[in-house]
């Protein structure tokens, strides 16, 4: 297995988003294709990255490969590559390791050791939504940000004319609405209204994978998981699943 990038950025900052979540990553490569399925260790979140052979400059992998890595370490790595560099990831099957080189006005390489892959594979739930909204990004990360002030969730409400993401506190509140006739609203397509709660530390958390992909797609129902997804057209899609926050009254 050989794959060649003379651009790391996409992996980088979607593996960056992940991050946040899990410490250890099991990369699948097919020649259709890298998936990474993770889920946190208090099962509240949920993620998967696909990434085509498009996102690559070079992409050598004639059949299955499942690898499993400290994703701290493989992240650190892969953020010491400079702009210019062409970065290439090669299986070292006799060792149990994968070589990173770093090509470019000085040249580099590294060695990530191997961890042993899951015994069983990490089944992530397929959502059924019944709408979605399509927005600008800086949308929810401002409103989360704002949300902070006050809470630790946000409840999210859509009706079929508007989007709303509001928190309540002990004595504070905090709105923010989006019309269809909001330039940042791009697609709102729900029929019916449709509300519920989630947790802000987490939004926070899978708002880094904004950085590869210009919109947010946000689908939810009511008490149920909603799905926040970033995709890079024909390249590559970072979709995570989130638990509803449930009151318990």
């Amino acid at each position: 297995m050989k794959i060649v990038m003379n651009d790391v950025t996409l992996l980088r900052d979607s593996l960056d988003a992940i991050s946040g979540l899990i410490n250890e990553a099991t990369f699948e490569f097919s020649p259709k294709g890298m998936v990474l399925k993770a889920i946190d260790p208090a099962v509240v979140a949920m993620t998967v990255l696909q990434m085509l052979p498009t996102c690559f400059t070079q992409y050598e992998v004639p059949s299955n490969v499942k690898l499993t890595v400290n994703l701290d370490y493989f992240l650190e790595v892969l953020k010491r590559a400079r702009q210019s560099d062409k970065v290439i990831i090669e299986l070292q099957s006799e060792t149990g390791s994968l070589k990173i080189s770093m090509k470019g006005s000085m040249n580099r390489e590294f060695v990530v050791a191997l961890l042993e892959n899951p015994e069983k594979e990490q089944k992530i739930p397929v959502p059924e939504f019944v709408g979605e909204i399509i927005l600008d990004n800086n949308v929810l990360r401002e409103a989360v940000k704002n949300c902070q002030m006050v809470s630790d969730c946000a409840l999210f409400t859509v009706t079929p004319n508007k989007f709303v993401i509001s928190a309540s506190g002990d004595l504070n509140n905090v709105k923010q609405e989006l019309t269809k006739d909001s330039p940042a609203l791009k697609n709102l397509t729900y029929k019916e209204e449709q509300s519920s709660k989630y947790s802000l530390e987490y939004l926070e958390k899978i708002m880094r994978g904004d950085k590869v992909s210009e919109d947010t797609r946000i689908r939810f129902k009511t008490n149920y998981l909603m799905e926040i997804e970033y995709k890079t057209q024909d390249k590559l899609s970072l979709a995570f699943i989130l638990a509803p926050r449930v009151d318990n009254d």
